[in-house]
């Protein structure tokens, strides 16, 4: 049976590619606040701000891709409420 999961370069010019490449900056943003202002209030804004890089990158990305209606039905609209949740669970 064939596998219709790839990996390699070709990800990275599909509609996921703007998600993945933005990953490491958000690791790097969400750490260098969490570093800078330890506790709940340093959590919250690092994880903040590191969803918004993740979900700029990839929405810019897909925009391109699909278009921007699309891009906001699909790639934003399903997630946001459960990012924040996630966010709070974690803070």
């Amino acid at each position: 049976m064939a596998s219709t999961a790839g990996g390699g370069a070709a990800y990275l010019l599909g509609p996921t590619g703007g998600y993945l490449l933005a990953f490491p900056i958000a690791a790097w943003v969400a750490g260098k606040i969490v570093s800078r202002a330890p506790g709940a209030i340093g959590i919250s804004f690092g994880a903040i701000l590191g969803l918004a890089v993740i979900h700029l990158g990839g929405l810019a990305w897909l925009a391109a891709v699909s278009g921007r209606e699309a891009a906001s039905a699909v790639g934003l609209a399903p997630f946001f409420v459960g990012d924040l949740l996630k966010i709070a669970l974690v803070t």
